[in-house]
């Protein structure tokens, strides 16, 4: 009799956590993918078998009438949101409802790891820093830093004249010219990374950024639960490295305070404590101390180390197998006798090839947003119900597909920058356009990357052709397992122009 009521018991526990969970989203009348137990819709994650970009792709297309569509990140309810609409209210609209990623916010430890602007939560002044850190991407400061990022692409005009011609790995070149960058503009760190060996901080930067192998499992291990990532003291950044990283950082903001120096960088911005920006004079004024201002140029490491390299390696894969669209923009390039930051800026076609650029390749492959107050969802079609979001429901939002789709993006992979002409572009909803996300969220750093690729493209384009050669094929989409997009796997040559 005993057995037969464990037994019972055993299994009314197995049907709650395994099996009932796999129904949440059908009782809910949602369309819902197929999922296995406990693993839900992540196999072809964990198996590797597919890019996340066509993983997303796959989804997105599997009931296309449908605003949403059910998903399980293992045992995690996520809501795969397709609707434009939808996707403004979630991420700008009702952005209180959802005002966090679903990784790495941790509002309870108080240590340095947590305090960087992608992982504080709502509870711990994830605004107020917002605020704080926007007055170092104004036009104003881009402009302090021109000086600065020109003298790093002077390193790589001079690298592509001793190799005139050859086929040379975009990705890794462009990786290299943004660890200078970075270093200079970031860290007040002056290095060539170009030249062998290169800045010691150039190997850690890629192992932080190399998502393979152990780094994988941690990363779902955050997806499952965050009290187990807590348990396991589980982190994206070996501990070593990390100290390395932050020492240097901070030895950088000692000796600029020490000095009284100014070179207009990002080193000068964390130092000034007014918290005062160009565009929100009235912004809460907040003092850092020096772990959080460290911590903060760190994410500001991470955040663009491969964003940066990745847009260039695309940009200039488009330009190599576009001639035409490369020869109009070199025309306009050209035409600019005083290169400048005023006049990169109003140089209307490179505008639209680097923002067809991030249309075809977006830096993100999907970005996600946690539900932290209720959300109602009303029924718009004859086969939708109303539908109540919990606190803690995940939703994803695909911007690659949305990028892809023909009926916002007629020939989606065709790279067709008169699509952001000042005749068409008026026809592009800024619902169905978010390369580096929406909303509050959005990537703080991305006029900062559009800045650094527009005058990186600009300086090659002065004295080089960037053409075709053995090797030269699409890059990748992304690696097989991290969201964003890589650009690695092609390669370009540079031509001196005649």
């Amino acid at each position: 009799m005993w057995f037969l009521i464990l037994v019972a018991f055993i299994s009314l526990l197995v049907y709650l956590s395994i099996f009932k969970v796999n129904t949440y989203w059908t009782r809910k009348c949602v369309p819902q993918l197929t999922p296995l137990p406990l693993i839900g819709n992540m196999g072809s994650i964990i198996l590797r078998k597919k890019e996340v970009s066509h993983i997303t792709q796959d989804i997105y297309n599997s009931f296309p009438n449908s605003r949403y569509i059910g998903i399980y990140q293992f045992r995690k309810p996520t809501l795969f949101v397709r609707d434009p609409e939808l996707i403004r209210q979630i991420t700008i609209k009702c952005f209180n409802n959802f005002p966090e990623h679903s990784l790495f916010n941790n509002d309870e430890n108080d240590v340095p790891k947590n305090k960087g602007l992608f992982s504080l939560g709502a509870k711990s002044g994830w605004h107020d820093m917002r605020k704080r850190l926007n007055g170092g991407f104004t036009p104003n400061k881009m402009k302090d830093m021109f000086g600065i990022i020109n003298e790093s692409v002077d390193t790589l005009v001079e690298y592509l004249s001793e190799r005139e011609g050859a086929g040379v790995d975009s990705r890794e070149l462009f990786t290299r010219l943004n660890c200078n960058v970075i270093l200079n503009t970031m860290f007040g760190i002056e290095c060539n990374c170009l030249k062998e060996p290169p800045h010691k901080l150039f190997s850690m930067g890629n192992e932080i950024n190399d998502y393979s192998s152990w780094k994988f499992v941690r990363i779902f291990a955050t997806t499952i639960s965050m009290t187990l990532t807590k348990l396991l003291d589980i982190n994206l950044v070996r501990g070593e490295l990390f100290v390395h990283f932050m020492q240097a950082i901070k030895g950088s903001l000692r000796e600029r305070e020490r000095n009284k120096t100014f070179r207009g960088d990002m080193v000068d911005f964390m130092l000034d404590n007014k918290g005062e920006t160009d565009d929100e004079p009235s912004a809460k004024k907040i003092n850092l101390n020096e772990d959080e201002k460290a911590m903060q140029l760190f994410g500001f490491f991470i955040g663009g180390y491969d964003a940066i390299s990745a847009l260039l390696a695309y940009s200039s894969y488009e330009l190599a197998v576009n001639p035409d669209i490369q020869r109009r923009l070199r025309e306009e390039v050209e035409g600019v006798t005083h290169l400048t930051y005023e006049s990169l800026m109003n140089m209307k076609y490179l505008d639209m090839v680097v923002s067809e650029v991030l249309r075809k390749w977006p830096i993100a492959v999907f970005i996600d947003r946690k539900c932290m107050e209720q959300f109602v969802i009303q029924p718009e079609h004859a086969n939708e119900a109303e539908l109540i979001l919990e606190p803690g429901i995940l939703c994803w939002i695909p911007i690659y597909a949305i990028h892809r789709d023909p009926k916002y993006y007629p020939e989606p992979e065709k790279f067709d920058p008169e699509r952001f002409s000042e005749k068409n572009k008026h026809q592009i909803n800024r619902s169905v356009y978010f390369p580096f996300g929406a909303g509050p969220r959005t990537c703080i750093a991305s006029k900062f990357s559009v800045y650094v690729c527009k005058l990186v493209l600009v300086r090659i384009l002065q004295e080089y052709q960037i053409v075709e050669c053995e090797g030269t094929v699409p890059p990748s989409d992304v690696s097989k397992i991290v969201i964003f997009l890589s650009g690695s796997g092609s390669k370009v040559a540079f031509k001196r122009k005649n």
